[in-house]
């Protein structure tokens, strides 16, 4: 783990941490091609683009996805509106549906494939 990820980490809450920690397991396993870095303040993992990020709130972790207004999500796990960006909220470690999280992600590095990095492409 690079000094920086170390460094965001020990920056959260106990209960913060653990969460960011178990959601990045998760992630880890279900893109391990994917890069991680600490990018725009919040570790941040991608391939072909940013895929996913980790950024923390008062109430909970999120789990942004920077194309997350196409991904299929029949469990209703995504909020927010606009033409990309959607966040998975975590309050809790018991929140965190690991079928769920891995099946985000892959559809997430799906559509970085299919439609582009989305950072240089419009929706």
């Amino acid at each position: 783990m690079s000094d920086k990820l170390q460094t965001w980490y020990d920056a959260r809450s106990p209960e913060q941490a653990e969460i960011a920690r178990r959601l990045a397991a998760v992630i880890g396993a279900a893109a391990p091609a994917a890069e991680l870095a600490v990018k725009w303040g919040h570790p941040t993992w991608t391939q072909g683009g940013p895929v996913c990020q980790l950024k923390p709130q008062k109430a909970y972790v999120g789990l942004v996805f920077w194309w997350g207004a196409k991904l299929p999500d029949p469990s209703g796990a995504l909020t927010g509106a606009g033409d990309k960006m959607r966040t998975a909220r975590f309050a809790a470690l018991a929140d965190i549906d690991e079928a769920v999280v891995t099946a985000l992600v892959q559809a997430a590095l799906q559509a970085n494939a299919t439609l582009g990095d989305p950072t240089k492409t419009k929706a």
